[in-house]
Parts: structure tokens; sequence; C-alpha cells
């Protein structure tokens, strides 16, 4: 079982020895660094991802299940790498990450003086979706509905499930 405190001290140091330069990376660099970072930092979370692949698909043979969780590695460690350099982004540079299609209905909505919702899917680096709008001028909040069973859970503090 691996270490979560070793496991914190290795991003830790990462994350103080490459921080500054991931931003500086060309994207194809990027991106580049989190299919190797995806194929081979698999860790604990790969076993979570194994287990409940088996539950979902139970015809799928041990090849094909070692092939989805790598591809689902590269994209979680490409997303986690994009994330780091949220706090250096321009607005030059997550034009160049991200083409906006349909603007026009937020446009519209907007219009209207009393806000939009935009609700997204977990499908491709959907967290680069509010800083990408946020760069180019549009304000904006983020809310998202608590788990009952989580709420219970943290019925000390003040949050209010939608």
């Amino acid at each position: 079982m691996p270490n979560p405190i070793a496991s914190e001290l290795a991003k830790s140091v990462f994350l103080k020895t490459m921080g500054g330069l991931l931003p500086r990376l060309p994207l194809p660099v990027l991106w580049g660094l989190g299919d190797a970072l995806g194929r081979v930092f698999i860790g604990e979370k790969g076993n979570v991802i194994k287990d409940q692949l088996k539950t979902l698909l139970p015809g799928v043979t041990p090849q094909q299940l070692d092939k989805i969780l790598i591809q689902a590695m590269r994209n979680f460690r490409k997303d986690l790498l994009e994330i780091w350099t949220f706090p250096a982004m321009t607005q030059q540079r997550i034009n160049s990450m991200v083409t906006f299609t349909g603007k026009e209905h937020l446009d519209a909505a907007l219009a209207k003086g009393k806000g939009a919702v935009i609700c997204l899917a977990h499908f491709g680096s959907w967290k680069i979706i509010l800083p990408a709008l946020a760069y180019n001028g549009y304000k904006v909040h983020q809310s998202l509905p608590i788990p009952m069973y989580l709420y219970e859970k943290m019925s000390h503090t003040h949050i209010t499930p939608l």
C-alpha cells in the first residue's frame, strides 16, 4: 500500500521544483509529460479504477482493462498538469488550449441581466472551462451540489445543499 505521506512529499517536491517550469512548457510537451507520468505513476487510484471497471465491464479481458486504465491515468495526469499551470496562465495560453463553440448563447443569456448557469460534464479537461471564461472577461462563480450523505457528515459547517 502506498505511503500517503511519501506521496504528498513527492508531489510537494515536484511542484516546488517544476511548478515554475510547467506553465512555460509548450502545450505538446506538457501533454507529453502527462502521458508519460500517466503510464508510470498509476498508484492506488489505478486499483480503484480497475475494480470499478471490472464491475462496469464484466466481459472485458485483463489486457483490455490495463489499456483502459493506462488511458484514464494518462488523461488524469494531463488534467492535473494543466491545473497546476492555472496560477501562471495567460489569456493567450488558455485560448490556445480551449475552443469555445456556442458562446453566443451565453452572451445572449447574460444580455438579459440575470446571469447564466452553465452545467458541465466530466468530459475532457472540464476544469479549464472556468479559468477560460474568466480570462475572456466573464465573471465566474462556481457552485456544486453536495451529495446528501456528505452533507449529513458535514452538518457542522455552513454549507447548504443545492
